[in-house]
Order: structure tokens, then C-alpha cells, then sequence
């Protein structure tokens, strides 16, 4: 399940103005998708989406009504939103209404660019979904792209780069190495243009901890969701086989961002599940928890 807590400027007082935002609040626009937008005190308190594949299975809609209830302490209103052919997202959304009962305020189906109410008559005519350009990427699959590991020639060069940045990183103490990789982010913010080695250094000096650690230290959620982009072209370089620790740094960067979807594709492309830092991350996207968590662990 994809969880995004997004802090919009934006007034939401129609369906069209939910269907505008939630790609915004996803990162991408999602297809073949349940989305929940929970609201407390006006608010929108967090977005979470899940495959509709996931709420037709028996025992589906129990499982996201208890993670969603569970995460969504106090009282709330669910807004629920169901991207499939109408046919099939009309079974899934009515099992996942049925589930949560009276704390959805409001269901809707969305069909390619025609929406409906969930209690529209089956004859009844579409609406048109509002054009959106709050999305980050087309779709998750383009959101999935955009951390691909090199391939062909590409994938040569940066294996040839990669022996060099291991060579420089064997004598270097782990606390300076991830000093190094902060000093390296803070450059790149700053405009400064980093080389292959740049990005690849990064990318070796995260399978320490101790290094690590340095990068912990300086996030919250304005340096994750400036930072966020640095560590997606540390991925774009990294070859298949050595990605899982850059993977679980950027799922972390990516969840204390709010970025829900990109974590959980950075789990999906580990290649060692049994990481602790994969196993810590599946456990924030099992759980749902909310990116304002990493608040209470580095206060």
C-alpha cells in the first residue's frame, strides 16, 4: 500500500477539485487503483493507495479497512476513489465501502477521463476528470523508470566507474564517508554539477551504517523532499546487484518526503529483501505509518 501525507495549498470543495489533487498526493496518476484520501478537521490527513487486484482477493477489504482505521486515529471522513474499467471497480469499491461503513463520506469511480458517483445509475452518462498537472510522473510505472538501473552500454560504464569509486572508498572511515556524501548533497543543491564517480561514491559509501547515519542526522521533511532527487541519480547509475543499500536509503528519503508510491517501488527493486534497511522499510509501508514519524526519532 502506497501511504502520502501532502501539505497542498489547495481548497477542495468538489469531486473534481479530489480528482485534481490526488495525483499531486500520490506523486503520479494512478491507474488500476484504490485510493482513500483521509480527512480530519478540515484537513487532509493522509492519502493511501492500494492495486484493486489487492481488494479482490478474499479478505482484501478487511486488511486495508484495518490499516486504514488504525493509521487514521480519531475521527475522520474517507473519501474513496476507484481507478478501473467501471464494471470492475464498482465490485471492488462497494466491498471496500461496505468495509468501512459510515466513515466514507463520499465514493467515485474513475473510468479513463469519465467519472461517476458510486450510486450513479449504470446508464447514467460520465463526467469528464479534470486535466491535472499537479502530477510528478505520468504513471507509476514512469515513477518506476525514473530510478531504473543502467542497462547496456550505460550499465558498462558505470561498472568500470564503480571499481574506481570502490578502490577510493576502502581506507576511508565510514563516519567521514557519509560526511563526504552529505557535503556531496549539499553541492548539488547548490547547483554544482557531481560526476558519475560523485553519484557512485554515494552509492557505495551507503552500505555502511555508520555512514548512514551521517545522512539520517541532516533529514527532515524540507531536506527529504529537496534531497530526493539527488539520491534518484544515484540509483540511475547504480548497477543491478549492489543497489539494495542505495534503494533503502532513497525508500527513506523518499518516505520522510511523503513520496509513499517511490518507497515502496525502492522496495520492490530490492534485490536483498532481508536488508535491515528493506526490512525496516517494509515494515513503514506494512504499518502505514505517517512520514511526521521520523519527527518523534530524531527529536
Amino acid at each position: 500500500m502506497v501511504l502520502g501525507v501532502k501539505k497542498r495549498e489547495k481548497t477542495i470543495r468538489t469531486p473534481e477539485d479530489l480528482l485534481d489533487a490526488i495525483p499531486g498526493f500520490l506523486g503520479f496518476n494512478p491507474t488500476d487503483s484504490l485510493v482513500a484520501v483521509v480527512v480530519r478537521d478540515g484537513d487532509v490527513h493522509f492519502t493511501a493507495r492500494w492495486d484493486v487486484a489487492g481488494v479482490e482477493h478474499e479478505g482484501g477489504p478487511s486488511w486495508f479497512c484495518e490499516r486504514l482505521t488504525s493509521l487514521a486515529q480519531g475521527p475522520q471522513t474517507i473519501f474513496l476513489v476507484c481507478y478501473a474499467a467501471r464494471s470492475r471497480a464498482l465490485s471492488a469499491i462497494i466491498a471496500m465501502a461496505q468495509s468501512l461503513g459510515d466513515y466514507v463520506i463520499d465514493a467515485l469511480i474513475v473510468d479513463g477521463q469519465t467519472w461517476w458517483f458510486l450510486d450513479d445509475d449504470d446508464q447514467a452518462e460520465g463526467r469528464a476528470v479534470p486535466h491535472t498537472n499537479s502530477a510528478l510522473t505520468a504513471s507509476r510505472a514512469d515513477l518506476a523508470a525514473s530510478i531504473a538501473a543502467p542497462s547496456g552500454q550505460r550499465e558498462d560504464e558505470m561498472l568500470n566507474t564503480l571499481i574506481e569509486s570502490i578502490d577510493c572508498e576502502e581506507d576511508i572511515d565510514p563516519g567521514m564517508a557519509g560526511k563526504a556524501v552529505v557535503d556531496m548533497m549539499n553541492s548539488w543543491l547548490a547547483g554544482k554539477t557531481l560526476t558519475d564517480a560523485d553519484f557512485l561514491t554515494a552509492s557505495v559509501s551507503m552500505s555502511v551504517g555508520q555512514a548512514r547515519d551521517e545522512v539520517w542526522r541532516v533529514l527532515n521533511h524540507k531536506t527529504a523532499r529537496d534531497c530526493l532527487p539527488f539520491w534518484k541519480e544515484v540509483l540511475i547509475r547504480t548497477p543491478k546487484g549492489i543497489r539494495t543499500s542505495a534503494l533503502g536509503v532513497t525508500g527513506m528519503v523518499a518516505w520522510i518526503a511523503g513520496e509513499g508510491a517511490l518507497l515502496n517501488i525502492c522496495l520492490e527493486a530490492a534485490e536483498e529483501p532481508d536488508h535491515p534497511l528493506i526490512t525496516l522499510l517494509e515494515r513503514i509501508s506494512l504499518d502505514c505509518l505517517p512520514p511526521s514519524s521520523w519527527d518523534r526519532v530524531i527529536s
